[in-house]
Formats: structure tokens, C-alpha cells, sequence
């Protein structure tokens, strides 16, 4: 067993940190569940879910692709990156994962608007959430190790989906 796995795409997990687990539904990245790398055996890697729980009410234990594990993407370096604007591509924290999703209306008093595709819904979902439940998205490069990109920042949308407000943050 190796303290550090590069499989294939040059996706770095180390054992021990934390990670998370990326969920496709309908051939698109739906949502991350954080967890714990384990150990890491080939392509595959075992980790503990930090929000899921077996029938037993413990940390759900799995083996996962190696592939479908990321690092724990890195915290943002200022408060400068807790403003969201409207058409910001951004992760919200829901159901014990993070879902990738798009701010499409400032609420005011904190509050925005974010849209996400929700499988077990049928479709697109609209949930009012506060700053701190929300994340700068941001995707683990294939092509060099260790490099996060920012997804989409600073996105044109339809005044009409904005009501006006794209230039204003919350």
C-alpha cells in the first residue's frame, strides 16, 4: 500500500485527507460527498463518508473508482470569494453533499437563489440559500496535479432571469 496514488488522469489522493466522492447521475457530475481516504488498493479507493451512514447508523465504508475520488478542493485565500453574483457557477451544500449549481437571483438580506439539477427530483431545483452554505465551484485539472480551476466566474445572464441585479453581490 502507497501513502499517495496517481492513477491514470493524474488525480492525486492521499491517504488519511480528506476527499470527495463525485456522483454522476445522467452522465453529468452531480454532487461531491465528503470523505476520508482509507486505503487505496489499484483503482480502487476506500473511504468513509463523512455525511452518509449505513444501516447501522455508522460512517458509511465503501469502495470506490479512483477516478470518481478528488482531493478536498482548497479553501478560498480571502473573504473576497464569499461574494456570489448572479450566474456564478457555485457548489451548495445540500443533503450532505456539495451540488453543483448556478446563483440565478440575489434575494437580498443574505439570501440568494441557486438552481441545480436534482435527479431524484426529475429536474431542475430552485432553493434559497445563505453565503455560508454556498462555495466558489471549482474542478480538479486532469491535465496537472494539484491545479483547481474556477468554474465560469463573472457569467453574462439574461436580465430577465437576474431581475437587474448582475452586478450586484450579497
Amino acid at each position: 500500500m502507497c501513502p499517495m496514488k496517481m492513477s491514470e488522469n493524474n488525480h492525486v489522493v492521499a491517504l488519511g485527507k480528506n476527499v470527495e466522492v463525485i456522483t454522476v447521475k445522467h452522465r453529468r457530475v452531480t454532487f461531491y460527498y465528503p470523505a476520508t481516504c482509507l486505503e487505496i488498493r489499484g483503482e480502487k479507493c476506500r473511504v468513509m463518508h463523512q455525511s452518509k451512514k449505513d444501516d447501522g447508523g455508522f460512517a458509511l465504508i465503501e469502495d470506490v473508482p479512483l477516478g470518481m475520488v478528488r482531493p478536498e478542493p482548497p479553501q478560498p485565500p480571502n473573504k473576497q470569494y464569499s461574494l456570489f453574483f448572479v450566474g456564478d457557477i457555485v457548489d451548495c451544500k445540500h443533503d450532505g453533499g456539495w451540488w453543483k449549481c448556478k446563483v440565478t437571483k440575489k434575494d437580498g438580506h443574505g439570501t440568494l437563489t441557486v438552481t441545480f439539477e436534482h435527479p431524484a427530483l426529475g429536474g431542475h431545483y430552485h432553493r434559497m440559500m445563505t453565503r455560508g452554505s454556498l462555495r466558489l465551484h471549482q474542478e480538479w485539472s486532469p491535465h496537472i496535479p494539484g491545479e483547481w480551476l474556477l468554474s465560469n466566474m463573472f457569467v453574462t445572464v439574461d436580465s430577465t432571469e437576474s431581475e437587474g441585479s448582475s452586478s450586484d453581490c450579497s
